[in-house]
């Protein structure tokens, strides 16, 4: 599956496509990215200016002028958010670095490699995820107790976005993003995604270190006509002001999702959150790309 920059999309495009395009550019992290496991993001966000620091108020999203748009609750819960020292308090621009949150698992975990407990491996999964996201700035797990067709239930599900000590081991990463056409599109593309490799839990004698996840959380300002396509594998959820936008839930090949920010009811000029949730649960393929000419108000901010 392919994703393409035509001359209408080129201007105002987040993608996230597992595959390579003809006007975008490879920017890995092993070739451009920081790395660190230290707790505040570092710089990130592409092309843009950094907005005030410190978190909002505790809530799901959406504007909060405060804080931009990103106010991870700070009372309470298993959320809490440290925003990026870069950019995002000193106004710097964040020069196309984002940084996110990585955990690793063990392949034991049940809902990796779920095919060993009897769930599907290949398999669409939409019921994974409500549409609204957590106060915490988490995903909510809309399965039942028997769980969904990939996953094996709520207690290991909250595991995948939240610091677990002994069940998973988190690491902040920094992707850098590159504008080669110098067309306001930053592009992130790297096609063999394991960041993590021969890290945190090991590859537990694999060739690469295949079981993770991994989110990012920032805000923007909405200026009209931008785009968001994403697609990728294994499962990717992405919110706007706090509802399910995205939803390529389950365990598959790369997928494509296309969302007109002009149909979200955003308001031009005032600021809102995007969340970033993927999973990498299967092997052997990890695909991961992202395009944007969203102009970020934050480099990320750290939500554990």
């Amino acid at each position: 599956m392919k994703a393409m920059k035509t001359a209408a999309g080129c201007g105002a495009v987040l993608a996230l496509v597992g595959v390579l395009s003809g006007c975008s550019a490879e920017a890995s992290h092993r070739n451009g990215g920081d790395s660190s496991s230290e707790g505040a993001g570092g710089p990130g966000g592409p092309g843009a200016t950094g907005g005030p620091g410190g978190p909002g108020p505790g809530g799901t999203g959406g504007y909060d002028e405060s804080f931009g748009s990103v106010n991870p609750t700070t009372t309470g819960g298993t959320g809490g958010g440290n925003p990026g020292e870069n950019g995002q308090q000193n106004g710097e621009s964040c020069d196309g670095k984002f940084t996110g949150r990585v955990r690793d698992f063990k392949e034991e975990h049940p809902d990796m490699e779920p095919q060993d407990v009897g769930k599907c491996s290949n398999c669409d999964d939409h019921m994974i995820v409500t549409d609204t996201l957590g106060e915490d700035l988490k995903p909510i797990y809309a399965g039942g107790p028997d769980g969904t067709m990939t996953t094996t239930g709520k207690a290991n599900f909250d595991m995948w976005f939240r610091d677990m000590e002994g069940v998973n081991m988190p690491k902040n990463i920094t992707l850098q993003f590159e504008d080669p056409d110098r067309d306001g599109v930053w592009t992130y593309n790297d096609q063999l995604f394991f960041p993590i490799d021969n890290e945190l839990f090991g590859n537990e004698g694999r060739e690469h270190n295949y079981h993770f996840t991994f989110e990012m959380h920032m805000g923007f300002e909405y200026k009209g006509g931008e785009q968001f396509t994403f697609a990728g594998d294994d499962d990717v959820f992405t919110f706007i002001n706090g509802k399910k936008v995205v939803d390529l839930g389950g365990i598959h090949a790369e997928q494509t999702t296309i969302v007109d920010l002009d149909e979200l009811g955003l308001e031009v000029g005032k600021t809102y959150q995007l969340d970033f949730f993927f999973a990498e649960r299967h092997v052997t393929d990890s695909h991961f790309r992202i395009d944007t000419s969203i102009e970020f108000i934050n480099c990320g901010v750290e939500v554990k």
